[in-house]
């Protein structure tokens, strides 16, 4: 749900740039905490959670930046 309401200000180019960032960081996240770190999804629990949120706000954040769709504003 809050997705859907982000997305509604972001120009396609930020729609394209915002999934995937969100899977190739999701993905290299994953692949650090369970093969670089040597967790399992028992015990990096926490940690794997918290990056995802992490990456999810900043990742969002910088997408809003960057792409956000100029608004046209009508002057009469």
């Amino acid at each position: 749900m809050l997705e859907q309401l982000f997305l509604k200000y972001l120009s396609k180019k930020g729609k394209i740039f915002y999934f995937t960032g969100q899977v190739v960081l999701f993905g290299l996240w994953a692949f650090i905490v369970l093969k670089v770190l040597n967790h399992s999804l028992e015990n990096g629990r926490e940690l794997f959670y918290t990056g995802l949120i992490g990456i999810w706000v900043v990742w969002t954040g910088l997408s809003f930046l960057f792409f956000r769709e100029k608004e046209t504003k009508n002057i009469e």
